[in-house]
């Protein structure tokens, strides 16, 4: 049975020849990682760093923290990261996390605004009488009081309005996900952290917003599972392709 996700589906929405070429064919990505996919990564570990300190009851130092995500980027920095936009260098992107993680630090000091209970978790639900399965990875899962809240940072540059992260997928299938794998959940928070805009964006979904999730997810994957044609769709999202190499589409995108 395959197992679907957030990511997986906005593969197909942006480019079926894409969501083809990454899940049917399983064809390894053709480029480098973009240098805003390897700043979200080298910021999400960083993140994960200081929450695991504070479960281990070990204190969190700035510079200790900022200079772990200085080794972390330089450690992982390859000649194959791609920049596309080409009015600003790696220093540029450095110094943005750097940033994100400085504004971030002092902003949450002492970090008791509510208890961690798991970091990167991973979770897989069943929908469809159990014919679909999808999965999550939430990036910081807390707890206050009685209120389960999700975590979630972004560090792209678009910070989209309230009313539009009611209908976000992402963390509703996390909401989703929390209410089948724990027990007595009933109310749930997710917060959005938009670290490029030092904003916190918070929404306590409603049972029926989840309900009717639930029912587009079904078919959003009975129509991909139904698919035989799978063209591609050209747009400015092929310059972040990792197929692009290989993709006549792709040519000429500005």
């Amino acid at each position: 049975m395959e197992i679907y996700s957030h990511n997986r589906l906005s593969y197909y929405e942006q480019c079926p020849l894409k969501y083809k070429l990454r899940y049917v064919d399983k064809l390894p990505p053709q480029v480098g990682q973009s240098i805003e996919a390897f700043l979200g990564i080298r910021v999400h570990e960083t993140l994960e760093k200081l929450y695991d300190n504070e479960l281990n009851g070990i204190p969190n130092k700035f510079d200790e923290i900022k200079n772990y995500f200085i080794q972390t980027w330089e450690e992982n920095w390859n000649g194959d990261i791609q920049i596309i936009n080409k009015r600003y260098k790696p220093i540029d992107y450095k110094q943005n996390g750097i940033d994100y993680i400085t504004n971030y630090f002092l902003k949450n000091l002492p970090f008791n605004q509510d208890k961690t209970i798991a970091l990167e978790k991973e979770l897989i639900f069943k929908i469809d009488d159990e014919n679909i399965k999808i999965k999550g990875i939430i990036d910081r899962l807390a707890k206050h009081h009685d209120r389960y809240i999700i975590h979630d940072y972004k560090t792209g540059k678009k910070l989209p309005s309230k009313k539009s992260l009611s209908d976000d997928r992402q963390l509703g299938i996390y909401a989703l996900a929390l209410k089948q794998n724990y027990e007595n959940v009933e109310k749930i928070e997710l917060i959005w952290h938009f670290l490029a805009h030092e904003r916190e964006i918070k929404i306590k979904p409603k049972s029926n917003d989840l309900k009717n999730l639930e029912k587009n997810l079904i078919l959003k994957i009975k129509k991909v599972e139904n698919t035989k044609k799978f063209p591609s769709k050209k747009s400015f999202l092929c310059n972040w392709c990792e197929y692009k190499s290989i993709c006549k589409e792709s040519e000429n995108i500005s």
